[in-house]
């Protein structure tokens, strides 16, 4: 058994285990169906747009939960800088919100500009989720699988890590303990 896929079971067990409690304390009426077909329409819209390379859906939809909290989460790629392009996907989102009654969060990135961007741990770990929707020449599949390639040096830091968190938790230090160094 490999160390990256132990580091990747430990997350999702934990992941899993804390988004099934924060569902329980809700209690809020899972309308994850109504966001999909919202999703989907809107999408579909901004993907009939040249200089639309790549259209992705994040958070709760691809969780699979939403309740009347909850907005709708896509991150839309264009192939060049057009401001244009960028205030049309943002008012087809505004009117699609405002028909539905459901909050649409559209983030719009030059892709060639987000291939530069670091991310850091919580962006990894909402984009390692993200349900790819639109992607005709699998470019914005090709920038993930780059973007979220970690090395076994991070799995095992993390392990560590979370270790250590588990112990601390678990295990109260007696004084005069020592804790690991990463």
């Amino acid at each position: 058994m490999s160390i990256q896929y132990l580091a990747k079971t430990i997350n999702a067990l934990l992941n899993k285990r804390s988004m099934v409690l924060a569902m329980k304390k809700l209690k809020g009426e899972n309308r994850i169906e109504r966001f999909r077909q919202v999703a989907e329409r809107l999408a579909s819209k901004i993907a009939s747009y040249e200089g639309v390379c790549g259209i992705v859906f994040i958070g709760g939809l691809v969780r699979g939960f939403a309740d009347r909290f909850s907005d709708l989460d896509i991150t839309v790629f264009i192939s060049k800088k057009d401001e244009g392009l960028k205030r049309r996907i943002r008012n087809v989102g505004l009117g699609e919100g405002k028909a539905s009654g459901i909050d649409v969060d559209l983030e719009i990135h030059f892709i060639e500009d987000f291939k530069r961007w670091k991310l850091n741990e919580a962006d990894r770990w909402e984009f390692s989720r993200a349900k790819i929707f639109f992607d005709p020449k699998g470019e914005v599949e090709r920038m993930f699988r780059e973007k979220l390639r970690v090395s076994e040096s991070f799995w095992i830091k993390r392990i560590v890590v979370c270790g250590e968190y588990l112990k601390w938790y678990c295990c109260p230090p007696k004084e005069g303990a020592r804790a690991i160094q990463s």
